[in-house]
């Protein structure tokens, strides 16, 4: 396990808002990229085995 530094509160709210934000972006691009696909996705989710 790598060593940890201790961190102050400032600090780890900074991190937990990096957090935040590239989950977010990370959501909004695959609920778009569902989106844009949804037709394909649909219709290999029809298809028969």
């Amino acid at each position: 396990m790598a060593k940890e530094k201790a961190m102050s509160w400032i600090t780890h709210l900074e991190e937990l808002r990096r957090v935040i934000i590239v989950s977010l972006v990370a959501l909004l691009v695959a609920t778009f990229s569902c989106f844009f696909y949804s037709d394909f996705l649909l219709s290999l989710l029809q298809k028969p085995i």
